[in-house]
């Protein structure tokens, strides 16, 4: 088993036991699907935060790979149908070189991405806690 807890798959279950709190009391619908979106907006904000720190990380490295395009391009001229065999090698092998040189900066990058998520989703398990806590004696966490 890992060492890792999964963060997401817990908020998730928090999220579900305050859901069904909100059944456990004769209210009237409305109030009932207003505390089931209480309920859910720890997921809602936890999978953005992720979707957000993966769009990033890919947009920059998509920047780096296009930086690397652009240096490999300058140094040998725009148009690739001009070069010979010799600069297509070469062309190839510095765009192969840098775009490497991206990845492996990225990856560097990951621990501390990871430690934002789980910051994140520490908040969302504490905030599920409280939203739990509200569904069960029947307030709105905004009253």
């Amino acid at each position: 088993m890992s060492k890792n807890p999964n963060y997401l798959r817990g908020i998730h279950k928090k999220m579900f036991v305050c859901s069904s709190n909100c059944y456990d009391r004769s209210m009237n619908r409305d109030i009932v699907e207003t505390c089931v979106e209480d309920c859910n907006k720890s997921v809602k904000s936890a999978t953005g935060i992720l979707q957000k720190e993966l769009d990033n990380l890919q947009a920059q490295l998509n920047r780096c790979g296009m930086t690397c395009f652009d240096k490999a391009t300058q140094k040998f001229g725009p148009d690739p149908a001009k070069y010979t065999e010799i600069q297509i090698k070469e062309f190839d092998e510095q765009l192969l070189n840098c775009a490497c040189s991206c990845v492996d900066d990225h990856i560097r990058l990951l621990p501390n991405i990871r430690k934002r998520l789980i910051d994140s989703y520490q908040r969302f398990l504490n905030e599920a806690d409280f939203l739990m806590l509200c569904s069960r004696i029947g307030k709105s966490p905004e009253s």
